[in-house]
């Protein structure tokens, strides 16, 4: 059980003391700056112990951004002694979702101190981990002698699918990745409309022809600097593919980029070429809009998923429009591991949260524009640089100047 306690340097010896003695079972970490706590985003932190005093960052706004750093932690909050700014906090908290907010000077009012907030969340993590003994996902690197496919699916249209594919293709791109980004929804063609490549003539050229690097090579479009896409259809028909021929040209991707990054069409259960590339990817992103996603629906999303030929241990969550008053990350996760029970040995985790104010990324993706890249801190580039590792590529982001990230256009 890993806790990482992000309070402020004069108290963090003395508070870790105590819970050492307290939960001598737990693993304690420290980060005693804002930025020392955004450097452990993307890591699975199971309790994560947050001071508003923490210096670096003004508190309401890293609270705003927590569950896009920690989707899945269980969160206690300091919240401080009674005042004006320990008011307004607690009030953001909750409108956040936040519920374990200790209040008055440590240990904190009584009845609810620090030590019983995290008995609390420790029976919590007692009783998630008795719905099944499935162990969390973590990306298997590549062989050496080929690059990683990565493919972003959804089991219905208008839940970002098309965005996740673009935006992680050009973070990956952006941090010194060459990736191929592979239209294969061949009736809607979104990725190729993104680029601006609607009417190019695509994959279609490919069809029924011996699949060879140079042949690829004079259908494939650079759309950014290290994103090579290769278009769908100019038609928007299905070309007349033999059978195995899509996944011959992926394969041959395979030998020409590190990282393949394909966007899948929604229905994918009834295209039996897509099973094919689902069998021999390394990695699925498993979109679910939040805010238009039940119970049901991920159950059911996971199930068809399995049946799609999509190995549970390579599968990963990405929650878009996430909204604190609707479910949370840890509840989606939960519910497809319920819906795995018995099915699996693993379980996928959430990897990266999408904030509720998607219609941003909608608007500028109608631009040919990717959204929030400039942000060192983006989910899109924690997710990116855990691909990169897998696929054996160093990810580097370019730190940009204030006036390319004014006049970007990507």
């Amino acid at each position: 059980m890993l806790c990482l306690l992000a309070v402020e340097e004069e108290v963090a010896q003395v508070v870790r003391a105590n819970l050492e003695r307290a939960f001598p079972s737990w693993r304690f970490e420290t980060a005693t700056s804002a930025g020392e706590l955004k450097g452990w985003a993307g890591r699975n932190v199971d309790v994560l112990v947050l001071s508003r005093f923490l210096p670096g960052e003004d508190p309401v706004r890293l609270l705003k951004k927590l569950r896009e750093f920690f989707p899945v932690s269980h969160v206690v909050l300091l919240a401080g002694a009674e005042s004006d700014a320990q008011r307004a906090y607690v009030r953001a908290a909750k409108e956040l979702g936040f519920t374990g907010i200790v209040t008055g000077r440590l240990p904190g009012d009584r009845p609810y101190t620090i030590f019983e907030a995290l008995r609390e969340v420790e029976k919590e993590l007692e009783e998630e981990r008795t719905m099944e003994e499935l162990t969390p996902v973590e990306i298997p690197p590549v062989k050496k002698e080929r690059g990683m496919l990565v493919l972003v699916a959804a089991n219905k249209g208008g839940v970002g699918k098309t965005t996740v594919a673009v935006s992680l293709a050009v973070a990956l791109a952006r941090g010194g990745v060459p990736v191929a980004l592979v239209d294969y929804d061949f009736a809607s063609p979104d990725a190729t409309a993104f680029f601006g490549l609607k009417g190019t003539p695509g994959v279609e050229l490919l069809a029924g022809k011996p699949v060879t690097g140079e042949l690829l090579r004079r259908v494939l479009v650079r759309a950014r600097p290290g994103v090579d896409v290769l278009p769908g259809p100019a038609d928007g028909a299905v070309p007349p593919f033999r059978a195995g021929q899509v996944t011959e040209i992926t394969r041959e991707l395979l030998k020409m980029y590190p990282v393949v990054v394909g966007d899948t069409p929604a229905a994918y259960v009834v295209k039996p070429w897509l099973k094919e590339l689902f069998g021999i990817a390394e990695y699925v992103l498993a979109v679910v809009d939040q805010s238009r996603f039940s119970e049901h629906n991920v159950k059911s999303y996971a199930a068809k998923l399995l049946e799609a030929g999509v190995k549970p241990e390579r599968m990963g969550i990405v929650l878009n429009r996430f909204s604190p008053r609707l479910a949370s990350p840890k509840k989606v996760e939960n519910w497809f591991k319920e819906a795995l029970k018995g099915r699996a040995k693993a379980f996928p985790m959430v990897v990266a949260v999408v904030p509720s104010d998607w219609e941003a990324h909608v608007r500028c993706g109608h631009k040919g524009k990717v959204v929030g890249l400039e942000d060192p801190s983006a989910p899109w580039h924690r997710l990116a640089e855990r691909i990169a590792a897998a696929a054996r590529h160093e990810y580097r982001p370019v730190k940009r100047s204030f006036f390319a990230r004014l006049f970007s256009k990507s």
